[in-house]
């Protein structure tokens, strides 16, 4: 009776561990979501989405923020977060792990780099970098693609579907908010030019 008592115990106290390690989690995405409201330029905002999802997820190592141009969703690495001591970034333009997630529209979870049937061995190689693990989620909005954010852990399993489940909700406030920041700069600039002429309005 004593060991069931205690291991009753010990399986409380796990729970409870990590019921307020998920409720810090929920309160850093509600932080995040108000820092995001507070972020009127894209620059500022993108730099508070990366610097979230870094804080967010302790495993990661790399946050990579791609943003698609609006015509040929070519994409562009606009912001990187790294955690100290960790590779820099080189590839500017996405690899195989992005174009996927630009393919399909749905998030990836790869838990084992180079051990994933859905792309080859040298995938994660050929990014000129070591990762074990990464997780991406695309940034869309009412249909149209935005981007993509990635977060990458040096150890296999080091980033799991937990955190993918974080990081999708973060992505869907991210998306949100470089939309209302398109959108902002757009008012900006009817603002201070005429819409039919394209010149700028006298005050």
């Amino acid at each position: 009776m004593l060991n069931t008592q205690t291991e009753e115990i010990h399986r409380i106290e796990s729970m409870e561990r990590a019921m307020e390690q998920r409720l810090k989690r929920y309160h850093q995405l509600r932080q995040a979501a108000n820092a995001f409201n507070l972020s009127l330029t894209l620059d500022d905002l993108l730099e508070s989405i990366v610097r979230s999802a870094g804080e967010l997820i302790p495993g990661a190592d790399h946050v990579l923020l791609y943003l698609a141009e609006p015509d040929s969703l070519k994409m562009e690495l606009r912001k990187v977060w790294r955690r100290l001591g960790s590779a820099t970034i080189k590839e500017k333009r996405g690899d195989a792990f992005d174009q996927w997630v630009l393919r399909q529209g749905q998030p990836l979870l790869v838990e084992e780099a180079g051990k994933d049937f859905r792309f080859p061995e040298s995938a994660a190689e050929k990014a000129g970098r070591t990762f074990g693990s990464l997780l991406a989620v695309p940034l869309i909005t009412e249909h149209r693609f935005l981007g993509v954010l990635r977060l990458e852990s040096a150890q296999a399993h080091g980033v799991g579907p937990d955190d993918l489940r974080l990081v999708r909700i973060l992505g869907d406030l991210a998306s949100l908010g470089i939309e209302n920041s398109h959108l902002y700069t757009r008012t900006a600039q009817l603002a201070m030019t005429d819409d039919l002429t394209g010149l700028a309005v006298r005050e």
